[in-house]
């Protein structure tokens, strides 16, 4: 039996091993460039980029002459064209600040943008679309203070090209009542989105986070009981907009509590973090809410000497799984880890690390596919993880010119196609002169990653060996 168990233990190796060695290296086209000499582009992005069909979409600072201009949304694509998105007018210095925040499954972006007008001051930032184009489109708003001033962002869109997010109200007089949920028309209208106060008091916060192909869409309120607030409650609205409070992991001895839902899928299950209350505060913790808005708290990795565990999660896929990242314990010190929950259950599974990983390494997830795979970081490293768990070194799917050039760092989002959008250290010259950079990268890794379905048929040869292989046993009269 032991060759037969060290024969499955080489077949098996050797089947994962052709995945990464069999196909070419995996194409890598990067965003936005600086040149260090004259320090025109952009570099250093501020938030993790998205990817979209055939796209990525990110944020970089771009510079003149060393001179900062602001925070730019970038678009790029697998042909190597890089488009800076269009704003909505520029200082006098030729600054704005933009947010691109999402990117749906048809090209749609969305997100905010400074408004100037010509040779005024700023407008406040406003939710826009991108365009096929470029061109930022304003949508509406609820108002604007008596200068003509407001501000909101559109935080994500689903398949149908429903927007939602979130913008300031005000009143007649220009009076801000405070950041309102809404969802816009297919004229670019502002809706208010509803609430979960029975009596909404004049001023409070409200906010739309994310939204599925039935447009059901999650995301958060404040609580008012007798006029007293109560905390950042979690919220479902439906597609109609009627609002629903979701469930709570307990309050504290004046009834306040927290949660943040962060991602949905479209049966309706959502996830993010919640504050737990048993008695006293314990910790923020990963959550899952199911469609009616029940919530179930997910599984941890350890717990420190008060008792205490601390988790998130970020994203869930079609079938329920979700990713995200969970406390660990060392001997000196803590740190997170990434983890999968299985849709089955609230385990948490902690997901592989890598042979450089060694001591108190740490790694977080921050996107899964429909088939499973996932991607994140491990000790500083772009990594992405198969259906079993097993990291896969993003750099070592790099051509060996590509890899003298780059460092990626981080992998932020994935699609079903295998393209891989994230952050990385790039080099232009490799060890020459020129000085490297931060640098957004779109990774095309299709040809790199298992089929799930070949996965499938890997194990079913492997138990099919394994049962040709088993002694029989006799049989029991």
């Amino acid at each position: 039996m032991r060759f037969y168990s060290l024969l499955l233990t080489v077949s098996v190796a050797c089947v994962l091993s052709s995945f990464r060695s069999s196909s070419a290296a995996a194409p890598i086209y990067g965003g936005p460039t600086y040149d260090a000499t004259s320090q025109n582009g952009a570099f250093g992005p501020s938030t993790g980029p998205f990817v979209g069909p055939g796209i990525g979409l990110g944020l970089a600072t771009k510079y003149q002459s060393g001179e900062s201009l602001g925070s730019r949304a970038y678009r790029w694509d697998n042909q190597g064209v890089i488009t800076e998105l269009g704003n909505l007018g520029l200082s006098s210095l030729g600054e704005t600040t933009m947010a691109a925040n999402w990117i749906n499954g048809n090209g749609l972006i969305v997100g905010s943008v400074e408004k100037y007008p010509a040779g005024g001051p700023s407008l406040g930032k406003r939710a826009v679309y991108w365009d096929a184009t470029g061109a930022a489109i304003e949508l509406g708003n609820l108002g604007t203070n008596s200068s003509g001033h407001a501000s909101g962002g559109a935080t994500a869109a689903n398949s149908s090209g429903v927007i939602v997010g979130a913008v300031n109200s005000y009143g007649t007089s220009g009076t801000s009542y405070g950041s309102r949920a809404v969802r816009w028309d297919s004229s670019g209208n502002a809706i208010a989105l509803g609430s979960i106060n029975s009596t909404p008091p004049q001023t409070y916060s409200s906010s739309a986070a994310a939204i599925n192909s039935s447009g059901v869409s999650i995301g958060f309120e404040s609580k008012f009981v007798s006029s007293v607030f109560k905390g950042l409650r979690p919220v479902r609205w439906d597609a109609s907009g009627s609002a629903a409070e979701m469930e709570n992991l307990g309050v504290t001895s004046r009834g306040d509590t927290q949660a943040f839902p962060i991602a949905i899928n479209d049966p309706g299950i959502s996830v993010g973090v919640a504050e737990k209350y048993v008695g006293i505060y314990t910790d923020s913790v990963a959550v899952r809410w199911d469609a009616s808005g029940a919530i179930e708290e997910l599984g941890h990795l350890d717990f420190d000497s008060n008792g205490l565990a601390a988790s998130s999660a970020v994203d869930i896929n079609s079938v329920g799984t979700a990713v995200g990242s969970a406390k660990v314990i060392f001997p000196t010190s803590s740190g997170f880890r990434a983890v999968r929950w299985d849709s089955g259950g609230t385990a948490a599974t902690a997901l592989g690390n890598l042979p450089i990983s060694t001591g108190n390494w740490t790694s977080s997830a921050s996107a899964i596919t429909d088939d499973g795979f996932i991607v994140g970081r491990v000790s500083g490293r772009a990594v992405a993880w198969d259906i079993n768990g097993h990291a896969i070194d993003l750099n070592s799917l790099l051509s060996p010119n590509d890899a003298s050039a780059w460092t990626l760092t981080e992998a932020h989002a994935i699609n079903d196609f295998g393209l891989i959008a994230g952050t990385g250290n790039y080099d232009p010259d490799g060890a020459g002169a020129q000085i490297g950079y931060r640098r957004l990268y779109l990774l095309d890794a299709a040809g790199q990653l298992p089929e799930p379905a070949t996965l499938g048929l890997l194990a079913f040869g492997v138990l099919g060996l394994l049962k040709r292989q088993r002694p029989k046993r006799s049989k029991q009269i």
